[in-house]
């Protein structure tokens, strides 16, 4: 069968556009529209590696990986080197449960018209079938990310209000149920941000004494920065002083801050 490098690219363009959006959606985290749609038009164009023979083993896996990275970095941008690879690796993970079900509907179907080689699908399909096969795909994702939000604690989504010194800041904040910083000096409620998020509401970080806080992670035990913060709500009456802890990693995503269910709430 012929196959059309046109039709390949635009294929796995749209695909790979919708892999992505899965990717984000799996981390919670939402990236910028044209980061997506350059990765997309990345992955479309790495879609000729089709026509290459096939590659040794190692050479092939390392090829991949080296891509996937590379995918990854364009999308969500490099904020730390765990949260990189905790991006490539879901997203990988995404590719190969998608490449699986291609090699199930390949190997079981045979359906007329598709290739499957190199871990590039191809499907001989026209303009308006493609458009077809787009508009159904978004449906499910849709669909499919309704329920996870709707599902899944970690997934709530709510407005915080902070204020301290006469600045105020309001962003969005995601619930984390793995969320375990507690205020072992006062026992206030913890909000985690990172330092553009806090200088907005305290300034001059650099001006202020931190407290310390014990906090547990991948690598060991460590001490993360906390300030005070006079007055902190998402309802309209639960206005608490709290601790705002400043993490290393930049919060791009959707949401601003982290909180536990304890805080929010405790802050309703």
């Amino acid at each position: 069968m012929t196959v059309y490098a046109d039709v390949l690219v635009s294929i796995n363009v749209l695909i790979d556009y919708f892999l992505l959006l899965l990717t984000e959606a799996l981390l919670s985290r939402k990236c910028r529209v044209f980061r997506r749609i350059l990765s997309a038009v990345l992955c479309g164009l790495g879609s000729l590696y089709l026509f290459l023979p096939s590659l040794p083993m190692i050479v092939d896996l390392l090829t991949r990986l080296f891509f996937c990275s590379l995918v990854c970095l364009l999308c969500f941008g490099f904020h730390g080197v765990w949260p990189f690879l905790k991006c490539t690796a879901a997203y990988i993970g995404i590719n190969c449960l998608f490449g699986g079900v291609m090699t199930l509907l390949f190997t079981v179907f045979k359906p007329h018209g598709m290739v499957f080689h190199n871990g590039v699908v191809y499907f001989d399909i026209s303009a308006i079938e493609m458009l077809a096969v787009a508009a159904v795909a978004y449906v499910l994702l849709c669909v499919g990310q309704w329920l996870v939000r709707r599902h899944s604690p970690a997934a709530k989504r709510c407005l915080l209000h902070l204020s301290e010194d006469g600045r105020s800041l309001e962003t969005r904040a995601m619930v984390d149920t793995g969320l375990a910083l507690i205020d072992v000096y006062a026992g206030r409620p913890v909000v985690v941000t990172d330092a553009q998020t806090a200088s907005c509401v305290l300034g001059d970080l650099d001006k202020r004494n931190p407290l310390l806080l014990p906090c547990r992670t991948v690598t060991g035990q460590e001490l993360i920065p906390a300030y005070p913060v006079k007055e902190a709500h998402i309802g309209p009456s639960g206005r608490h002083p709290i601790l705002l802890a400043v993490g290393k990693t930049t919060l791009d995503g959707d949401y601003r801050a982290i909180i536990s269910p304890g805080t929010w709430e405790e802050l309703q």
